[in-house]
């Protein structure tokens, strides 16, 4: 059980993630233990996994042996980047997990990858069952959620950029700001399987437009977790608001019927 939360920030990208992991016997869950899902690769490379562990290992390999073998080029491009991370992952599990939709066992896995080409951020999102790569647009679509808890995440996602940023997407500071409300909102009202404590990555331009990948400190997630509770603070006043307004302006009472003698007309 898990979620994933991505976001695509005009200066930057922000990943975040839970920390719960399942052990499964037959189908069955057994026990629950914190686990790190956030990766960084080459300080330059941020990821995320949501399904079985051994397909994270793999995928993060993946990654690995593309950087290593410097496969994230400018001359390639974003798309070819991640065209070609799906398609060797893809390549890894067949040599040991058929997963065609054709024999019925599609590919319960995904993730989502921030990397730089250039001096341009990109986030992509492999979706299951296909795996298939999507580029996040700061035009377009510049969130994601992924994982169980993704029933929950995208409505309030929804929400919080309809309340906050309609005109485009966020800073990465409001980014991280928009990713712990999501998680911690997520941890709080699923029913199972999504728990803290929240990870944080961030995805920045560094020195000379060198971008620079890291996760946050326990500290600096916390801070961004008590932007979260003053906010939360803030919209818990208005409910003083809309009870004073109730109280000067009630409700108008309905008109009364008119009767209307037989065989009357208007």
């Amino acid at each position: 059980m898990t979620l994933l939360v991505g976001v695509l920030c005009s200066d930057g990208v922000v990943l975040g993630a839970d920390t719960a992991a399942t052990f499964n016997a037959g189908g069955m869950s057994t026990v629950e233990q914190e686990f790190h899902k956030l990766f960084v690769v080459g300080n330059r490379v941020v990821g995320a996994c949501s399904g079985e562990g051994g397909f994270g290992q793999r995928f993060r390999d993946v990654v690995q042996g593309l950087w290593d073998s410097k496969g994230f080029s400018r001359e390639k491009g974003a798309m070819a980047i991640a065209q070609d991370i799906s398609k060797h992952f893809l390549a890894n599990l067949s040599d040991t997990y058929v997963f065609t939709l054709l024999n019925g066992r599609p590919l319960d896995f995904s993730a989502m990858l921030a990397f730089p080409v250039g001096e341009t951020l990109h986030l992509c999102e492999f979706a299951p069952p296909q795996f298939q790569p999507e580029m996040k647009e700061r035009d377009g679509l510049w969130y994601v959620s992924q994982g169980s808890g993704q029933v929950i995440a995208d409505p309030f996602l929804g929400f919080i950029r309809s309340a906050f940023w309609d005109t485009g997407p966020p800073t990465v500071s409001e980014g991280a700001f928009a990713v712990t409300w999501a998680l911690e909102h997520v941890v709080e009202v699923n029913p199972g399987g999504v728990k803290g404590p929240i990870d944080l990555a961030v995805l920045e331009p560094g020195p000379k437009n060198r971008a620079s990948a890291r996760i946050l400190s326990r500290d600096e997630v916390g801070e961004h977790s008590e932007t979260v509770a003053a906010a939360v603070s803030h919209l818990g006043s208005f409910r003083g608001k809309t009870q004073n307004q109730g109280d000067s302006d009630p409700m108008p009472k309905p008109p009364k019927a008119t009767a209307v003698a037989n065989g009357s007309k208007d």
